[in-house]
């Protein structure tokens, strides 16, 4: 998931540059990652956060993606993590976006 974050990041900086050639690597890493911990609250939050900046360029619709951000927060409500080291980061983030979904 931290790959798919830099990858991002890179893609904000020179989306014409960037864009084309990194999207594709994000979205695999963000389905790798949900592979891995398809119930991960930060996993959904930061592949539907992609999806919906993509569907916003390219004007598609985006209340299926708002749909994964909703469902971020509910996760966020029940997700324990694994100890005192691993991240809890996110909800805030979840539901400022869910704000502009509305």
């Amino acid at each position: 998931m931290m790959q798919a974050m830099i990858h991002t990041a890179w893609i904000a900086f020179d989306p014409m540059t960037n864009g084309m050639k990194l999207s594709g690597k994000v979205m695999e890493l963000y389905g790798k990652a949900e592979q891995i911990e398809p119930n991960n609250p930060r996993v959904v939050l930061s592949k539907a956060e992609f999806e919906l900046g993509s569907a916003k360029f390219f004007g598609t619709d985006t209340k299926p993606i708002c749909a994964q951000i909703d469902k971020s927060i509910e996760l966020f409500a029940t997700f324990k993590p694994q100890s005192v080291f691993h991240p809890k980061w996110g909800l805030d983030r979840a539901q400022e976006i869910a704000k502009s979904c509305k």
